[in-house]
């Protein structure tokens, strides 16, 4: 029984170290791809008449699957923490503390990109719209 709960921890510190050496060259990598998506991609004719000025409503591309995915990983660790609380098993509260910290990082991804937008869009990067406020506060409690 010992000896298992020993490997499994030692298998965590291993992904957790692979996870800690990945995580640069992932950020580059998403880095530059968004930087090609957004400058890089021309608009088609039509793009800039359906959804208004080119690359201003490129941001929205990449905004809101952040805003989503952030969200989905919300409720992830909610359905974690619920199951921890539920069974005592510190591998859902491993996984709940690993999902929060993504919902964490995509929030403030979609939080920045949205300032783009609303800078682009209104004229300034911060109006206390309410769903600019809910992420601050989501922001605040995860973070």
């Amino acid at each position: 029984m010992m000896q298992g709960r020993v490997e499994e921890l030692k298998t965590l510190q291993r992904i957790h170290k692979l996870m800690n050496a990945c995580l640069p060259v992932t950020c580059a990598v998403m880095v530059v791809t968004f930087a090609g998506a957004i400058y890089w991609v021309k608009p088609a004719q039509a793009f800039g008449q359906i959804y208004g000025s080119g690359y201003v409503a490129k941001v929205m591309f990449v905004h809101v699957p952040l805003a989503i995915v952030s969200f989905v990983a919300f409720v992830v660790t909610a359905a974690y923490s619920i199951a921890y609380l539920r069974q005592r098993d510190i591998r859902h509260d491993v996984r709940a503390s690993a999902s929060a910290e993504l919902g964490c990082l995509f929030a403030l991804l979609a939080t920045i990109t949205g300032a783009i937008w609303a800078r682009c869009t209104w004229g300034e990067y911060w109006n206390w719209d309410p769903r600019q406020i809910t992420v601050v506060v989501v922001l605040a409690t995860y973070g």
